[in-house]
């Protein structure tokens, strides 16, 4: 089980997000949750943006 948390605390206001992901997510379920995670968070991508995996090869790095 993964946990991604936010919390603000801005003017004596405090605002808690927290998701809760299953165990084994597949790479695009992963990305899937973080974007939802995000829009809860009040950060939204722009207009027909996708957040994805990318693999990069630059530098001897393949994070395949």
């Amino acid at each position: 089980m993964y946990k991604l948390i936010y919390c603000d605390k801005e003017d004596g206001i405090t605002a808690d997000i927290e998701f809760t992901i299953p165990s084994d997510p597949s790479i695009s379920e992963m990305c899937e949750y973080f974007d939802r995670f995000l829009k809860a968070a009040g950060y939204y991508p722009p207009e027909n943006a996708t957040l994805e995996y990318v693999v990069e090869e630059q530098h001897g790095r393949n994070y395949e």
